[in-house]
């Protein structure tokens, strides 16, 4: 878990609001979209906590992106990349 005092920003400008906030891994997708988005496949996801109520539980990629989307209110996910 994280938990941001004040509004952040993720690496694409998004705004992620003060809160509690879960953090996902995943693993970028290999369907060519993605392709030169990060040089590492693995990321994490930033969730509501509220909308993650078990953290031990397996979700889908898509139901994470789908969460972590709801997490800045924007189309793209807000995803935490290695740097």
């Amino acid at each position: 878990m994280i938990r941001f005092v004040s509004e952040a920003t993720d690496f694409r400008g998004q705004v992620i609001h003060a809160g509690l906030y879960a953090l996902r891994y995943a693993v970028a997708p290999s369907d060519g979209s993605h392709l030169s988005v990060s040089d590492y496949p693995d990321f994490l996801l930033v969730l509501r906590t509220a909308e993650d109520p078990n953290p031990n539980a397996r979700m889908k990629l898509e139901d994470l992106l789908d969460l972590s989307r709801r997490a800045t209110g924007t189309r793209p996910p807000a995803p935490t990349f290695p740097r």
